[in-house]
């Protein structure tokens, strides 16, 4: 039984089953449906889902799933989080997107922002924003090694990504140093 900080017991009605007994009721499951005469962990495993890259989902995951130690951000086992400060070096990232189709405009209004707090560049390039071949005069003038940009450029993420690159590339920005994201989502596009 979980107990809430305010004392408020959940599942309060419910007896506490242990992972053999949800076994068995899988067993029974997998029998009358004619998918597998499996027993005990079997039987788990027969439920469980291969993904595409290799991870494999169980049915069932409980606190005894969980690993031993959980380490800290940014050790191992890096269940935590990569890096001790979190996402962002200073706890929190200001961001400011610019969507206009105009690569100095769009340059001044970054430059501006990133002038008065604003800690990384919410860039919209391709159709919805800065042409791509525009993408080194929009961003003229930006530390790229101190100021993330994190492209939006919808269908045109592959072109946008490549133009980014090569301008971290021809300002010899370190792939280290090489702070933000390329805005990929091919599956959301679909």
């Amino acid at each position: 039984m979980t107990v809430l900080p305010d004392g408020l017991p959940l599942a309060d009605d419910f007896p506490e089953v242990t992972r053999d007994q949800w076994r068995h009721l899988v067993e029974g499951v997998l029998r009358k449906t004619g998918t597998s005469d499996a027993v005990g962990a079997e039987a788990e495993e027969a439920l469980a889902t291969a993904l595409e890259d290799g991870i494999t989902v169980r049915p069932l995951y409980t606190a005894e799933d969980a690993p031993e130690e959980a380490g800290f951000p940014g050790f191992a086992p890096f269940v935590r989080g990569g890096r001790a400060e979190g996402s962002a070096l200073s706890g929190w990232d200001v961001r400011q997107r610019h969507a206009h189709p105009d690569p100095v405009r769009t340059n001044q209004a970054i430059l501006t922002d990133l002038e008065n707090g604003a800690g990384s560049v919410w860039l919209a390039a391709g159709r919805a924003g800065v042409p791509v071949d525009a993408l080194p005069e929009a961003l003229k003038g930006v530390y790229l090694d101190l100021a993330s940009v994190c492209l939006d450029a919808g269908a045109d993420f592959e072109d946008a990504a490549r133009a980014l690159l090569r301008l971290y590339s021809g300002r010899e920005v370190p792939p280290g140093a090489a702070l933000g994201n390329l805005g990929a989502d091919p599956l959301g596009l679909a």
